[in-house]
């Protein structure tokens, strides 16, 4: 029995969608065939990572200087020019298992500014993989191994696509409501337009919403994109019944100040020098009062000051700053030393 091109209702008449080859399934809001949606999808994602400020879009491997059936993933990571994105729509004739993840889907390969960290995504009907390549995971170059993280594949969470699926209403929406209907181990990805979403709890008008929600820890992962740039946010449902701490951190555009702790995950008065390192964002300054009643005291050149720790993505320096009336001390982490051999230590530039 032949279904192509056949739309399934179930017992209450409406349309059902089976899991099968693309052209067989309608977009929801389309009713397109996905096939066809797909390849309006991989056209409007190119052309909004070209809107992006001073952002350089590649769409072949001999764009950025590659043979296309010789690449490798540390070639991809080491040609992709900085500040600049590779989008590629991989079809099934040359099949790298060992580079690609599937036969056929658009790889997305994203490197900012000198950085260290390359991050890949590759996208079908069937999948949804990211990876990262940091070349500083190693100090040695020859390492691809060390330096490789490996495709995981976000599909293994449930994925919806509208709040409608989660028994919401798009328009009417709260951040909180979103919260607590999006179901444990899932992400909800869907476009807010003029038409489509409460635009007032969002940074901007239109963009891509991102929300993840993947373990028992109560905390959420908000991301909202669109050509202008980024933004993110996190809800942590621990803060709920403490009145000390808002559940809700707020929408922070990537490159953006933080000023708690609770902010980046971290318990404050527990902090490491290393734990601070870690969670800090890329692009993102830290910056505080540590106090007798805040922070960990023992970490700091003083029970109280002003720390204030910036993470750049150019390097995997880290600096940090303490300020006081009878102090300026300096400190830097560094990820590409040995371990034991990375946090410089505090130095009082004023010599008291």
């Amino acid at each position: 029995m032949d279904f192509i091109k056949t739309l399934l209702k179930n017992h209450k008449e409406k349309t059902i969608y089976p899991q099968t080859s693309l052209d067989q399934v309608i977009d929801k809001r389309t009713g397109k065939p996905l096939d066809t949606s797909y390849y309006e999808l991989h056209e409007k994602t190119i052309l909004a990572y070209e809107n992006s400020k001073n952002n350089k879009v590649y769409t072949s491997m001999e764009d950025i200087g590659i043979e296309y059936g010789n690449e490798t993933i540390k070639d991809i990571a080491y040609n992709l020019p900085a500040n600049s994105t590779l989008i590629f729509h991989k079809k099934g004739a040359h099949v790298s298992p060992e580079v690609y993840p599937g036969r056929a889907g658009i790889l997305t390969v994203e490197k900012a500014d000198n950085a260290t960290r390359v991050s890949f995504k590759f996208e079908s009907s069937v999948m949804y993989q990211v990876g990262f390549f940091d070349f500083l995971n190693t100090s040695d170059p020859n390492n691809t191994e060390a330096m490789w993280s490996g495709w995981t594949n976000l599909l293994s969470l449930k994925s919806f696509t509208t709040f409608e699926e989660i028994g919401l209403t798009g328009g009417s929406e709260t951040i909180k409501d979103i919260v607590e209907k999006i179901p444990l181990n899932s992400i909800l990805q869907t476009l807010i337009i003029s038409s489509y979403g409460n635009r007032e709890i969002y940074p901007t008008n239109a963009g891509i919403l991102t929300v993840k929600k993947s373990s028992h820890n109560g905390r959420v992962f908000f991301m909202f994109e669109n050509e202008l740039g980024g933004y993110f946010g996190y809800y942590n449902s621990y803060y709920d019944n403490n009145p000390k701490y808002n559940s809700w951190s707020g929408w922070r555009s990537y490159g953006s100040t933080i000023e708690s702790f609770e902010e980046m995950g971290i318990i404050e008065g527990s902090e490491t020098i290393e734990e601070i390192v870690s969670k800090l964002p890329i692009q993102t300054t830290l910056q505080l009062n540590i106090l007798s009643n805040y922070g960990n005291s023992e970490i700091y050149p003083s029970h109280s000051g002003l720390l204030t720790v910036k993470k750049y993505q150019h390097s995997g320096r880290v600096s940090f700053l303490f300020e006081r009336e009878d102090g300026y001390y300096v400190g830097y982490y560094n990820n590409s030393y040995e371990e034991g051999e990375r946090w410089s230590g505090w130095k009082n530039l004023m010599g008291v």
